[in-house]
Order: structure tokens, then C-alpha cells, then sequence
């Protein structure tokens, strides 16, 4: 046999210590927590300023319209009017022209399934009744504690016409909602990792509502559509799915109690309630169906969740900061905490004007 003449290998180049290893990560830390916190501070301070912008004007608009015109003040699309079209038109353009230069990560597009979409909104229902029960049981611990009487701002849409609120519910409020929360805000959030995007969008969402009836349930609705946007990467996902759930949630009730004309409904006395039934008995069993089957969704989707609770799992690359680390900076740093604190205002104002009243 020949001898084995072939030269050894080249000794491998020296790899760095464990001490290079360890200080070259707590640079890339540093960095990635400051780039993070920089560009949620500016997210949050836009928001603010969004906000802010929404609100001052909506209110010089109500009170040129009380002093010149108090007959269209009093009507009942006005008020919806002077509280939408402004976030419409000057709140989120503004928003969009702070936020635009700021680095983006846009989700891996993937197709949305029929069942995959049906299995969430079934999951929805739990959130919204869960979220709504939630929101009713602080209100009403509040109203122990304050002696106030709280309004739901909620049952004033039953007197909302029909196409008014098709338009607002379920045409307008889904698509701008989404544009602002998982469109231009997460988009600049997803960068610095998924869970702080999905967790601050999500509470910033319920805190716009600016009143705790609504706070509760926009929030957990928030986590689903984020978590929705961040699988799928088309926001147009969330407009459907939030289009159904308002229009479920909003419209059919509508639909349903001026057929029964649910306010003489509410104030007839027992001998009164039968004979009442019996002449509106098509209405009053579509409450009674619509209500059972809000139940029945809800169950469906407590099991759901159940079933399919850990595919909800958040996602983190290697040169993403840890989520700990990535959401205790992404909640501290000034803009964030402006926009925390400007919420709190709105729900202070939501406070004040039932005091008040």
C-alpha cells in the first residue's frame, strides 16, 4: 500500500472568543433597542398628533355648526358626520405623512382559506361577547363607585338609519381602521419583531375607542386581525373580516330591532308583553334566533380557540431582540407613552361628558 502523501488541511482561522462573541451581541442589542425605540417613539407621537388633530377639529366643526346652524346640529347624521369625516380627511393623511419615511416590513403574502377565514370569525364572537361582557361588568363597577350613570354610545346606532350604518359600520370604519392600525402602524412596527407590533397596535386600537364598553373587546378584536395581517400580509384580509363581524355585530341587530320596535318593546308592562309578541311574533323570534345564535358562536368559538390555540404563535428572527426585550422597549420610550396618555384623555373626556349629563 501507498503511503498517504496528501497535505493536512490548513489550519482553520481563529475563531472569536466567547467574551468578542458576547460583546459584539450586546452591541447588536443596543443598537437594535435603540432603532426600536426611536421609531415606535415617532409612531407614537404621530398617533398623537392624529388624534389631537381628529379631535380639535371635530370640535371647532360642532361648535360653528351649534352656534350657525343649530338645527343641523341636532340632526342625527350630523354627529356622525362631524366625528368620522375628520379622522377621514385630516387625521389620517397626517398620520400617514409623519410615519411614511419610516422603515417598513411588509408580511409574506399568503392566500386567506374560506374555512381559515370562517374559523376566525367564529372565533370573534367569542371575543366580542367575552370583550363586551368584560366592558359592561367595569362600567357597571364604575357606576357603583362614581354614581354616574354611563350611556352605551352603542345603542345609539339602533336608531342609526339603515344605510347610514352600512356606511359607517361596515363600510368606512373597517377600511380606516385597518389602514391605521395594521396597515401604517404595524408595517413600521414589524421590523423591530412581531409580538410588540401585534400587542401595541392591538392596544392602541381598543384605547381609540375612548370609552371602556368598547375598550375590552376592540382590544382582544385587535390581536386577531394583527395576528391575521401578520400571517397573511394583506391587510385587505382584516377589512373583510372586520366588514362581517360589524355587519353581524352592528347592522343585523338594527335590522332586527326596528322590526320589533324595540323601544316600545322595552317599556310595556307584563300584561302588556304577550299580546305585544303575538302581533310582532316574526320579529321577536329573530331576537330570540339572532341571540342564540350569538350564543351558540360564541361557544363554537371558545372551542375553536381551544383547538387551534397554539398555531396563534408569534414569530422572532435571529437579529430581532428577544420579545421581553422588544416589548418593555417598545412601551417605553415617549411617543408610546404620549399615545397611552392621549388615550387616557379620551376616556377621561368619555368620563367627563356622563358626569356631566
Amino acid at each position: 500500500t501507498q503511503e498517504n502523501t496528501e497535505p493536512s488541511p490548513a489550519p482553520m482561522a481563529e475563531q472569536p472568543t466567547t467574551e468578542e462573541d458576547s460583546y459584539a451581541r450586546d452591541i447588536d442589542r443596543a443598537i437594535a433597542r435603540d432603532k426600536l425605540r426611536a421609531s415606535y417613539s415617532k409612531l407614537g407621537w404621530a398617533f398623537v398628533a392624529m388624534t389631537v388633530a381628529w379631535y380639535v377639529v371635530a370640535q371647532t366643526l360642532v361648535d360653528q355648526v351649534y352656534t350657525l346652524a343649530p338645527h343641523i346640529y341636532e340632526s342625527y347624521w350630523f354627529s356622525i358626520l362631524a366625528s368620522t369625516l375628520p379622522l377621514y380627511t385630516i387625521g389620517i393623511p397626517l398620520l400617514y405623512l409623519l410615519v411614511r419615511k419610516l422603515p417598513t416590513e411588509i408580511p409574506e403574502r399568503k392566500k386567506l382559506k374560506l374555512s381559515h377565514f370562517l374559523i376566525l370569525f367564529i372565533i370573534s364572537q367569542t371575543i366580542m361577547l367575552a370583550g363586551s361582557l368584560m366592558g359592561e361588568s367595569f362600567v357597571s363597577m364604575l357606576a357603583s363607585l362614581t354614581g354616574i350613570n354611563f350611556e352605551n354610545s352603542l345603542n345609539e346606532t339602533l336608531d342609526v338609519p339603515l344605510w347610514l350604518s352600512m356606511l359607517t359600520t361596515v363600510i368606512c370604519a373597517p377600511v380606516f381602521e385597518e389602514l391605521i392600525f395594521r396597515k401604517l402602524l404595524m408595517d413600521r412596527m414589524l421590523p423591530h419583531g412581531e409580538l410588540a407590533a401585534i400587542l401595541v397596535s392591538s392596544l392602541l386600537f381598543g384605547a381609540f375607542h375612548g370609552n371602556f364598553y368598547q375598550f375590552f373587546y376592540a382590544a382582544m378584536l385587535g390581536l386577531l386581525l394583527a395576528f391575521l395581517y401578520a400571517r397573511t400580509g394583506n391587510w385587505l384580509n382584516g377589512v373583510l373580516l372586520h366588514m362581517v363581524i360589524n355587519f353581524f355585530g352592528g347592522v343585523v341587530p338594527t335590522l332586527i330591532t326596528n322590526w320589533l320596535d324595540y323601544d316600545t318593546f322595552l317599556t310595556l308592562g307584563e300584561e302588556e308583553l304577550m299580546p305585544y309578541i303575538s302581533e310582532h311574533l316574526g320579529a321577536y323570534a329573530a331576537l330570540m334566533g339572532m341571540t342564540a345564535m350569538r350564543f351558540g358562536l360564541a361557544i363554537a368559538g371558545l372551542i375553536l380557540l381551544i383547538v387551534h390555540f397554539r398555531k396563534f404563535t408569534v414569530r422572532r428572527r435571529e437579529d430581532q431582540l428577544t420579545h421581553g426585550d422588544a416589548l418593555t422597549n417598545a412601551f417605553s420610550n415617549g411617543g408610546i407613552i404620549a399615545a397611552i396618555v392621549t388615550c387616557a384623555l379620551l376616556f377621561g373626556l368619555w368620563f367627563l361628558s356622563a358626569w356631566v349629563s
